[in-house]
């Protein structure tokens, strides 16, 4: 009988600059866990660098990343979304700055999507230096293009979800989110590392209302606490409905926060509210 419900995971984890460490975070927390269909984990989940400075790069081909979370995947027959990953495209003469890439490996361990972060994160979020936050200094902008603004299809025992991915600060641009679920999009991925000033004030009000506006659910896993770098993140990693409810959040620390959904309470939603229909361009 086709399963009728996902049940969908986010890591909430304070990232260190050691690559190994956190991916013993993540396996742990995975061996921990109840079976899931989907664990998102959050942007820098591998590493948050001791410094402004980027610290670890892998080729788009692979490295010891992709290669030991495609294992774990398959491992556990579990879809798991890493947030972001400094990848570069080429090596040697030709390498350039990488991009902030998401990458999705399937329950059997296969890479089946990648997403390039569209906007990075140039802000002053309150005045002084140690404020400042300039993320084209080491990153590439993903290119806006049909793929890059298209869902991801993944397959559970014959029930299709169409997953819609992003990261961070791309959620202050909801224009982004609306071609995602004009597309197909019944969940949203929000892969994050929210400063502790900016999610204390706006993180779960624009939630609440890319799921609401778009009808969609929304999967927001975090970074939380002090880091190495001295940066500090707000964490309050959720899942929310497409009726904008919370259904489950992480509120202190580190952890595992899942959800059952039911993806025809979006179509039902529709139905009883078509918002979709009334828009007028």
């Amino acid at each position: 009988m086709p399963k009728t419900m996902l049940r969908i995971g986010c890591l909430e984890m304070s990232s260190g600059p050691d690559v190994q460490e956190n991916l013993n975070v993540i396996a742990a927390a995975v061996d921990a866990s109840p079976l899931l269909d989907l664990l998102v984990l959050p942007e820098n989940a591998v590493q948050m660098p001791s410094s402004k400075a980027l610290q670890y790069v892998e080729l788009a081909s692979g490295g010891i990343v992709q290669s030991a979370l495609s294992e774990l995947a398959a491992s556990k027959q579990m879809a798991i979304l890493l947030g972001s990953l400094a990848v570069v495209e080429s090596d040697g003469a030709n390498r350039t700055k990488p991009y902030a890439r998401s990458l999705l490996f399937d329950p059997l361990g296969k890479l089946v999507a990648a997403y390039d972060k569209l906007h990075l994160f140039d802000v002053d979020t309150q005045p002084g230096a140690s404020h400042q936050y300039r993320e084209s200094d080491t990153y590439r902008a993903g290119v806006v293009s049909i793929e890059q603004t298209s869902p991801k299809q993944l397959v559970f025992n014959d029930l299709p979800l169409q997953l819609g991915l992003t990261i961070c600060y791309d959620l202050r641009f909801p224009e982004l989110y609306r071609l995602l679920a004009q597309r197909g999009a019944q969940l949203i991925c929000v892969p994050a590392a929210f400063t502790y000033e900016t999610g204390k004030a706006h993180w779960e009000t624009m939630l609440r209302c890319r799921a609401i506006e778009n009808q969609v659910f929304i999967a927001a896993a975090a970074q939380v606490g002090k880091h190495a770098s001295g940066r500090r993140t707000w964490g309050h990693s959720m899942i929310i409905d497409p009726w904008g409810e919370i259904i489950t959040e992480q509120t202190d620390g580190q952890g595992l926060v899942f959800a059952e959904i039911d993806l025809t309470k979006i179509e039902s939603l529709k139905e009883r509210f078509p918002v979709h229909l009334h828009r007028r361009l």
